[in-house]
């Protein structure tokens, strides 16, 4: 599974892009049926909502899940960007697990 990971308006250090890769390497679970059919990427993209917000740091973390025919979305928001990495693996996981089952044979 490719990892592509962007940022905006915050500096993507090494130490952050290696705990992205960890956490959303975790996906390769969820889509090992798909990458025989073809491959598998996610496009991983981090900032900050606003520069000027009135309530503090509010990341965003929005994912892109390619499989095979299908592509998988999923966006949240904390005021920690690791706990916004985490919510977003376990949307993406929870989605992949939906779509497999929807189209595992009976």
């Amino acid at each position: 599974m490719k990892i592509e990971i962007s940022s905006k308006n915050i500096e993507l250090l090494p130490s952050l892009n290696a705990y992205i890769e960890e956490k959303i390497g975790m996906l390769q679970k969820h889509v090992q049926k798909f990458e025989s059919e073809g491959e598998t990427s996610v496009r991983v993209r981090i900032g900050r909502t606003s520069e000027h917000h009135h309530k503090g740091e509010i990341f965003e973390v929005s994912a892109d899940l390619a499989l095979p025919g299908t592509s998988l979305h999923a966006d949240k928001t904390d005021a920690d960007l690791h706990t916004a990495v985490d919510l977003v693996r376990d949307a993406l996981a929870y989605e992949a697990e939906k779509y497999k089952d929807k189209h595992s044979p009976s």
